[in-house]
């Protein structure tokens, strides 16, 4: 769906706010586009946990290990992963 289609399709149902998404300040072409739509900024601020993992010895390991294993399974094996491992690391 284009986004000028899910624009019509908010203003066919009458919804009053439309979220562009987020952008970081340095895409200053993508913040102008939005900018002209007569969107809103807001600053997002967030938190990641762990953090880094490469300062931590072996759970940067095996952070790094996960990683490379889950990116690599195909769409359906990943959300069956996460469907079964959520339950008990979420």
């Amino acid at each position: 769906m284009s986004l000028w289609t899910a624009m019509k399709d908010a203003k066919h149902q009458q919804i009053m706010a439309f979220d562009l998404g987020r952008s970081d300040f340095d895409q200053s072409g993508l913040v102008a586009f939005k900018d002209r739509w007569g969107s809103l900024r807001e600053t997002i601020s967030s938190y990641r946990y762990p953090g880094d993992t490469r300062d931590m010895p072996e759970g940067g390991r095996l952070m790094r290990a996960m990683h490379f294993i889950f990116s690599a399974l195909p769409e359906k094996a990943f959300i069956k992963s996460g469907e079964l491992l959520y339950p008990h690391i979420g």
